[in-house]
């Protein structure tokens, strides 16, 4: 449960470029790079004492949030195979698609509040919204 205290939240508005960054509890990657992730998950060391690691990912009708808490091994193998599946190019229409990014945000921001709570987190969420096919959405939580 949620019982006062503050927050700060601070962005960092600058291509990531592997530089130390201070304490942080948690670090929300959303980037557009499968090796930008990878490069940032590689040097996580560098962010002080964090808890939570977050990334969250969006493709034309499908969006993908990952969660790690530091020390969960568990989380973190799962987190990264991720980083080792390809990934296909999607054309400039369907990078983004306006809605799905605030599905992340809801994503997120659920991840967010369990973590807070002192909940167990999911690995990953997954939500696609099949917009070709009209069978209507799909969503799965994984806990690997």
């Amino acid at each position: 449960m949620i019982t006062g205290g503050t927050a700060s939240i601070e962005t960092i508005e600058e291509r990531y470029r592997s530089q130390p960054l201070d304490d942080t509890d948690i670090i929300v990657v959303g980037v557009d790079s499968l090796e930008t992730r990878q490069s940032i998950w590689n040097h996580r060391h560098m962010f002080g004492d964090w808890s939570l690691y977050l990334d969250g990912r969006i493709g034309y009708d499908q969006a993908s949030v990952y969660a790690v808490r530091n020390g969960d091994e568990a989380a973190a193998a799962h987190y990264e195979s991720t980083l080792l599946r390809p990934t296909g190019e999607l054309p400039c229409g369907q990078k983004a698609t306006a809605y799905i990014c605030y599905l992340i945000a809801g994503m997120l921001g659920s991840l967010v509040v369990l973590w807070l709570n002192r909940q167990p987190l999911p690995h990953e969420m997954y939500q696609k919204t099949m917009l070709e096919s009209g069978a209507g959405p799909f969503y799965s939580v994984v806990n690997a």
